[in-house]
């Protein structure tokens, strides 16, 4: 490297950061949540039954165009299935393919190497149950599987863009909250004004300051969802 900050690394780390960060790094202010999403399979409320009377050959076109309707249907259940943040009971949904439905959800926080990376069953009920609540007819669809994955948090949910307290040339960026792979660009550009000139200069990053935990000067939101703030 030739640039005149080459000693200047900024640090943006996964959750397994943490034991192996430095005595007074971020991983004082972070910890790792699990957020899973969990599949689940929309029905079309179709129930056919062959007719004796009717002739093989009519019951292979019947059978036909029953298969084409029934695509017809799921495209239209997907294109009717909205994608959802529900604020109120800390969850969201979409549309995945033509008849699936994906729940994201968190849970608290857990030991990074040793967290189910499956989905727990009781979870799977407790945002069934979310999901029927907000759109009904999500009664009837049933569980299709789902996994578990870890992101790091602080304690507001926001991220720390700054200096390391205490030493020298090391900075972070971390604590996204699932957020950093949408933000990266401008985190990108921020952290560089911040490594080259001293500070950044196209937004005001003083707001996610490392100290701010300690000046217990937390951001805050009115909605249940934090990360909104």
């Amino acid at each position: 490297l030739t640039h005149p900050h080459r000693e200047n690394f900024p640090r943006q780390k996964p959750p397994w950061h943490q034991p192996t960060a430095p005595e007074h790094g971020p991983h004082r202010s972070c910890s790792s949540v699990p957020l899973g999403p969990m599949y689940c399979q929309r029905r079309t409320h179709v129930h056919r039954t062959k007719d004796p009377a009717v002739s093989a050959h009519d019951q292979t076109q019947q059978t036909t165009l029953f298969a084409l309707w029934k695509n017809t249907m799921n495209i239209v259940l997907a294109q009717l299935n909205p994608t959802v943040g529900d604020i109120a009971q800390s969850f969201s949904f979409r549309p995945d393919g033509s008849n699936m439905t994906m729940v994201g959800f968190g849970e608290d926080d857990v030991e990074i190497d040793t967290y189910n990376q499956g989905v727990d069953m009781e979870a799977v009920a407790a945002n069934l149950a979310k999901l029927t609540r907000r759109m009904p007819p999500m009664a009837d669809s049933y569980f299709r599987g789902g996994w578990s994955g870890l992101f790091t948090i602080t304690p507001d949910w926001h991220p720390i863009l700054d200096r390391v307290p205490g030493i020298d040339g090391l900075y972070c960026a971390v604590g996204f909250s699932g957020h950093g792979f949408k933000l990266s660009p401008m985190i990108g550009l921020t952290m560089a004004e911040l490594i080259v000139q001293g500070e950044a200069s196209s937004i005001d990053i003083n707001p996610l300051r490392f100290q701010r935990f300690e000046e217990e000067d937390l951001l805050n939101s009115s909605y249940r969802y934090r990360v909104l703030a």
